[in-house]
């Protein structure tokens, strides 16, 4: 089995590498001809990126889908996760075994990592679900061999390189030596940290908070968050509202 990058595709996902000095990532299109996956279409979001990370932007993510499903197409059928690794070799890091692990709860996704020498390696994870009472996690990973259609086009490099000046903002990570640490630490010794939190911990358990409930799936989210359900359901902005001691909700996370 290969997969198989669109000329349109492939220059996308081309550019979006070849753009940027950070490691960036989104979706890709695709679908399957019975013998083959053939990726048609590439995409990104807004996202905060480092040369090692990239941290995807939820709001932008909620209105992709919702448009998506306004289109009446099927989200399904954006079940390529890529990311770049900038200069480095392409290859599934730990943290990229984490991210693909945590969309287990799909029956399938579909991953690719490229890097500016124009290196991808691709791979297939599928997650049948068990009906035995044993209820044990099948899986089955398959490695793929990428194909390209290469062809240049210097007006669609020019829509990426703006689209990521307005979409990727860098994120900045705070350097820190063993004096700052050590005088820092000696600093906040001499606070009563038992008294701050017990003051801390008695206000926060009295206070009374409104809280939004997702009618689909149920999901709350704290008046004082963004206000979309983040299992990023198509009715999140219908809304019930509700009150209830602070801390007595606990967040649902959902992922593309």
């Amino acid at each position: 089995m290969k997969l198989i990058l669109t000329n349109n595709a492939y220059l996308k996902i081309k550019y979006y590498i070849e753009c940027t000095n950070l490691e960036i990532s989104g979706l890709g299109k695709s679908t399957f001809d019975g013998e083959n996956i053939i990726v048609e279409d590439i995409m990104i979001f807004k996202q905060e990126c480092s040369p090692a990370s990239t941290v995807l932007d939820d709001k932008n993510q909620a209105q992709f889908i919702n448009q998506v499903m306004k289109k009446k197409q099927k989200i399904e059928d954006w079940n390529v996760w890529w990311h770049s690794h900038a200069d480095m070799d392409v290859f599934w890091s730990g943290t990229d075994e984490n991210t693909i692990r945590s969309h287990s709860n799909q029956t399938n996704l579909i991953s690719l990592v490229g890097n500016k020498k124009g290196k991808f390696k691709a791979r297939l994870d599928l997650w049948p679900k068990d009906n035995s009472p044993f209820n044990i996690p099948v899986i089955y990973t398959k490695e793929l061999l990428v194909e390209l259609e290469t062809l240049n086009n210097e007006e669609l490099k020019q829509r990426i390189q703006q689209e990521i000046s307005q979409k990727v903002s860098q994120k900045f990570q705070q350097t820190w030596n063993n004096n700052d640490w050590n005088k820092d630490w000696n600093k906040n010794q001499n606070k009563d940290w038992n008294k701050d939190w017990n003051k801390n911990w008695n206000k926060d358990n009295n206070k009374i908070v409104t809280i939004k409930q997702c009618k689909v799936c149920k999901a709350n989210i704290t008046e004082d968050e963004i206000n979309y359900c983040k299992n990023m359901c198509y009715d999140c902005y219908e809304m019930e509202i509700k009150t209830t001691p602070s801390h007595s909700f606990g967040f649902q996370y959902g992922k593309i």
